[in-house]
């Protein structure tokens, strides 16, 4: 399956009126994520079918401004259980909710006086939960006492909160952002000198964006498709745009006869449905 080339998803207007009472929350370790709007939670992996339901999410599923976000894993020191985070914002504040399937209690972690830092991303990096702040900083959940922990990093650059992104690679956690336009600046954490650093070059490796949902750096080259561009999924078109880092669009690549739903499409890595990320957790 890793040789694979990863699936361009969408879903279409015909069938967006299936999902009309859900939102559609992400893309994680090979699951589909959803949550209503009575806030119950849960994940299918389309490939095998397996489905999970969690408890009721404490506070509902932000209806307004649809920025909503999950991602779900195993965690090591529990096997059989699953982790899943819920990342709900507004333009004002942002809460994070965490629950392990087969228990009914959720965790929170809110934005306020004591935590001014609204939580806008959140990603799984090496087994643990890191989030990007508005105020450009990277911070990692402690999921022991549910708080998140700024890291002090040297060198952070001058970003555009509404153009950034997070992503990975397999060893790197990065910050994708696209408000230098034409082109794309794409950072990595050099956690050994708690420093951020840019990436000149992807190398050998591509970066597959969706328009909102997942950001993840592979060799695109056995696939017959160039190394070093970014393979992007518009918010609303039925094309995949190949564009180099400094912005040169090289082709648009038409993957979708019908009418696609905005902002719901993803790209779907097949060998992601083998194993969940895991996660070691306090819980």
């Amino acid at each position: 399956m890793a040789s694979q080339a990863p699936l361009m998803s969408f879903i279409t207007t015909r069938g967006r009126s299936n999902f009309y009472r859900n939102n559609w929350l992400g893309v994680s370790s090979g699951f589909l994520i959803f949550g209503d709007n009575i806030r119950n939670i849960w994940i299918k992996n389309p490939i095998t079918g397996q489905e999970l339901k969690f408890s009721k999410v404490p506070q509902p599923i932000n209806q307004w401004y649809r920025y909503d976000q999950a991602i779900v894993a195993s965690i090591e020191s529990y096997p059989g259980r699953f982790l899943i985070a819920v990342l709900s914002r507004t333009r004002w504040s942002s809460n994070v909710c965490f629950c392990v399937s087969g228990y009914n209690a959720w965790l929170s972690c809110s934005s306020g006086p004591s935590n001014p830092q609204i939580v806008m991303e959140i990603v799984i990096f090496k087994g643990r939960i890191f989030a990007l702040t508005s105020d450009f900083r990277i911070g990692v959940f402690d999921l022991s006492c549910c708080e998140l922990l700024v890291l002090n990093l040297k060198g952070t650059p001058a970003l555009r909160i509404k153009r950034t992104r997070l992503g990975v690679s397999k060893d790197k956690l990065l910050i994708i952002d696209s408000g230098n336009l034409p082109g794309f600046k794409v950072y990595w954490i050099d956690f050994a000198n708690m420093k951020w650093r840019e990436m000149e070059s992807l190398g050998d490796e591509s970066l597959f964006m969706g328009y909102k949902m997942s950001a993840r750096l592979c060799n695109a080259t056995k696939w017959g498709r160039r190394s070093n561009f970014i393979y992007q999924l518009p918010f609303i078109s039925k094309t995949c745009s190949e564009i180099s880092l400094d912005g040169k669009k090289a082709a648009d690549i038409p993957i979708c006869p019908e009418n696609v739903s905005p902002k719901m499409n993803f790209w779907y890595f097949l060998h992601h449905h083998q194993g969940m990320d895991s996660v070691r957790s306090g819980f």
